[in-house]
């Protein structure tokens, strides 16, 4: 390696060999020596400090894997409560004090295993709790039962996250083309993944700038305007009660709010089905490839055994064979583990949920309900 490319490598694009400070050996032997502090490679610079960001190897051996992922693929440390609170702190650490925030996991989902409970965003998402250490004056003015409010807004959240996440796994399909066997699957595939991330998206932007965002603002406002500490204890309780009815997660939007989780359990459902789709398409290929150099012909001439005819047609009647169990099974997968009509008929039931609780209901946030049925039904035409 030139001397260019090893200073382009280890040292940052600003550094000058010539203007290092140079001092002689301590004993003054005439040896000049330099202190130098080499750097690993880097391709990032903080834009506030100008420091060079390295990527060295201890500085990516801890990656860090979403939570649904590691519970998607059954870790058994995703209970770590220290590693749950590094992630929650290394995400928020830009809105609050990250010392004072802490995540844990109820002692009972700990004990639960794993594999059976990633079927469903209901069962373990849940039961990760988010506490933050308030200073005393706040402590005064929020509640328990605000608090709860706060969880169940931040669990529902997770959950819509959850569910893009496992959408975002397999995101586009460069590798396949259109005169492929299974392009009606994979059609059938990415079809379905798109109204699903659509539903998700939807959802998710419903919540943080129809819900979230004005809530925030008008509790900041009328908590300025209270007189003293009940008033702004009853402010809180009645803009959070609100926030919960706006979300989708009060008493009268149940059915509803069920029916959304229904949803993001297809997604668990449809990645599981590609998931196995895939190994399925790994096996076949595998299995043409061992075949194919099992079929092969010697370089000498052989005497005897069996034809080059009849070994070419076992060969291509073996392949065809295998190509027709994996279209059987690819089929049987598609209709038994993702019904094709669930997704439509969960999202007609939740805009005409929505538009009927709408118009029966004089709440505030009524005509957020019509609004979300509004974004949701512009995806629902059309067949699946």
């Amino acid at each position: 390696m030139s001397e260019r490319k090893v200073l382009t490598k280890y040292f940052p694009p600003d550094f000058d060999p010539r203007a290092l400070t140079r001092k002689r050996g301590p004993k003054s032997t005439g040896v000049k020596t330099q202190a130098v502090r080499i750097m690993a490679p880097f391709s990032m610079k903080c834009t506030t400090c100008g420091e060079y960001i390295y990527k060295g190897r201890k500085f990516n051996s801890r990656k860090e894997t979403p939570q649904g992922e590691r519970i998607d693929a059954a870790k058994p440390d995703w209970h770590d409560r220290y590693l749950l609170t590094g992630l929650a702190q290394e995400a928020f650490s830009s809105r609050v004090d990250a010392q004072r925030l802490s995540v844990t996991v109820d002692a009972d989902s700990q004990k639960a295993p794993v594999a059976r409970s990633r079927d469903s965003v209901r069962q373990l998402l849940p039961t990760l709790v988010v506490a933050y250490r308030f200073a005393w004056p706040i402590q005064l003015i929020i509640t328990s039962e605000c608090l709860a409010r706060y969880q169940a807004v931040f669990t529902f959240l997770l959950q819509i996250r959850c569910g893009v996440t496992l959408l975002g796994t397999n995101r586009s399909f460069d590798s396949y083309v259109a005169d492929q066997e299974d392009w009606q699957e994979q059609a059938t595939y990415y079809r379905l993944r798109s109204k699903l991330l659509w539903f998700c998206n939807c959802v998710h932007t419903y919540l943080s700038t129809l819900v979230l965002a004005p809530t925030m603002a008008r509790l900041r406002g009328q908590l300025r305007d209270a007189h003293d500490v009940d008033a702004m204890i009853g402010v809180h309780l009645a803009v959070t009660r609100q926030a919960m009815n706006a979300a989708c997660l009060g008493s009268k939007l149940g059915p509803i709010r069920e029916t959304i989780l229904d949803v993001l359990d297809l997604i668990i459902r449809l990645e599981r089905a590609e998931r196995h789709r895939a190994a399925q398409e790994a096996e076949e290929m595998q299995e043409l490839s061992r075949l194919s150099v099992m079929s092969s012909p010697p370089q000498y001439h052989q005497r005897g055994g069996t034809p080059k005819r009849a070994r070419h047609a076992r060969w291509t009647k073996t392949k065809t064979r295998i190509r027709e169990r994996d279209m059987i099974v690819a089929n049987v997968i598609v209709e038994v583990e993702f019904p094709r009509g669930d997704l439509e008929r969960h999202l007609r039931f939740i805009c005409g949920g929505l538009r009927g609780v709408a118009r029966a209901s004089s709440d505030e946030a009524a005509a957020k309900w019509d609004m979300l049925a509004e974004m949701l039904e512009s995806g629902v035409g059309g067949e699946l």
